[in-house]
């Protein structure tokens, strides 16, 4: 029995605390106007205090040059017409009332982007304290244009601010300022690409052009963001130095394979195609250069260079029929060594000079005693050992460019590979 009383007991003291709340909204209704500020002294002004809080980064469009946030929005301001006394209102300090009944402060974002199909402020409810103190707060997800800086793509760090202000009232009407020093990131969802560094706020005044003379104070908050880097090391960095890499390492590959020139033209279109897919992601900007393009067109260049270094050293490798002495000069600079001396004669009448040049003189001929055939069979040994002298020699000299060749391709290898060390060092230890 005593059980039933309690819950009656309860039931009835919630149905009169809903009547009471009732009776109370209708009565701080009846009357209100809620177009006009909620101040009794017309020159006084209005204290709206602002906080945001940062829920998530949905997108970031560098080619657009928009970021997409989802915000919690709190505004905190005091109405001079929603008081009451709670010891006559069976106690009641806060009640909630739809805020669209209400007045409300104009704050706007003065960068938001709007789009078809995107809501405006949401109708939510406020609450409402016997001292008139009204809390009203909503998510929104907002388009907020962001100017950003590529040159250090993709190790970039973003600042996107978002400039919140009253779009009607002055400062003389509605004084806007921060509730905290910085924004709300309790709640923030991870995101994938961008870690947030801060959420920075700063409260300004500013005179426009229209109202001269009156201050028009805002409160920006700035997010401040990194890019993870990781994808863009893994999927575009990394190829890429792999194939500067192969292009270094075609100075080895032997001339006589066939695919030392093929193999840079074809590393060449690989970064171009590299190159191009990284460009379809970014905006089109001619103040600056991103380091990724920066480094890409380094790489290029490289391998552009080394493939036409290679036509050279396969222009010395094969010399074609006509095959000349290397150059004194040139076999000092790479260390040949002198070229052989050749004293030998050739069929009793061809001398060589010591630079390897065939010189005819004059001999007597050899009184030829044999019967007629065997002459013929002496003439025919001497001039295949003349053939067999003269082959050999052009041997040795297609030798020779082929050693020469050799080291040409191994000096640039070093060379290049010292360019490509410095050139990354220095385009991503910028970045």
């Amino acid at each position: 029995m005593a059980s039933i009383l309690i819950i009656f007991l309860i039931l009835l003291h919630n149905y009169v605390s809903a009547v009471q709340e009732r009776d109370l909204v209708a009565s701080l209704m009846s009357g209100y106007n809620k177009d006009a500020r909620p101040v009794r002294n017309p020159s006084t002004h209005v204290t709206v205090t602002l906080d945001v809080a940062l829920a998530q980064i949905i997108d970031v469009n560098v080619k657009e040059q928009f970021m997409t946030t989802n915000l919690w929005l709190r505004q905190r301001w005091r109405d001079e017409f929603l008081t009451w006394n709670s010891s006559e209102h069976g106690n009641i300090q806060t009640v909630i009332i739809k805020s669209d009944l209400i007045w409300r402060p104009d704050i706007v974002l003065y960068n938001r982007i709007h789009e078809e199909g995107w809501s405006d402020t949401p109708d939510t409810n406020v609450r409402v304290s016997s001292t008139g103190d009204v809390i009203w707060g909503y998510p929104a997800t907002i388009l907020s244009s962001c100017v950003m800086d590529i040159s250090n793509f993709p190790y970039d760090v973003q600042r996107c601010p978002m400039k919140f202000g009253s779009w009607t009232y002055n400062g003389n009407d509605l004084n806007l300022i921060n509730f905290t020093n910085k924004g709300d990131t309790d709640n923030f969802i991870r995101n994938e690409e961008w870690t947030v560094q801060s959420f920075e706020v700063e409260r300004n005044e500013v005179v426009y052009s229209c109202c001269p003379g009156v201050p028009f104070p805002d409160v920006t908050y700035t997010v401040v963001i990194r890019r993870r880097s990781l994808y863009y090391n893994y999927y575009v960095m990394a190829p890429n130095v792999l194939l500067a890499v192969l292009a270094l390492l075609g100075f080895f590959l032997p001339p006589d394979s066939g695919e030392k020139l093929s193999l840079s033209i074809t590393l060449l279109l690989a970064l171009m195609v590299f190159m191009q897919l990284v460009t379809d992601t970014l905006p089109p900007l001619s103040t600056s250069i991103p380091a990724i393009s920066v480094f890409f067109g380094a790489i290029i260049v490289l391998v552009g260079l080394s493939s036409a270094l290679t036509i050279f050293i396969l222009t010395l490798h094969f010399r074609g029929p006509y095959v000349r002495p290397v150059p004194k000069w040139l076999r000092t600079i790479f260390f040949l060594g002198p070229p052989k001396a050749r004293t030998t004669v050739i069929n009793n009448n061809k001398h060589l000079h010591q630079s390897g040049e065939p010189e005819v003189t004059q001999s007597p001929r050899r009184e030829v005693n044999e019967p007629s055939a065997l002459g013929r069979i002496e003439k025919v040994m001497n001039h295949f050992r003349d053939e067999e002298e003269i082959i050999t020699y052009k041997r040795r000299l297609e030798k020779d460019w082929k050693v020469l060749a050799m080291r040409i391709d191994r000096c640039l290898f070093i060379v290049f590979t010292l360019v490509f060390i410095i050139a990354t060092g220095a385009i991503l230890g910028t970045a």
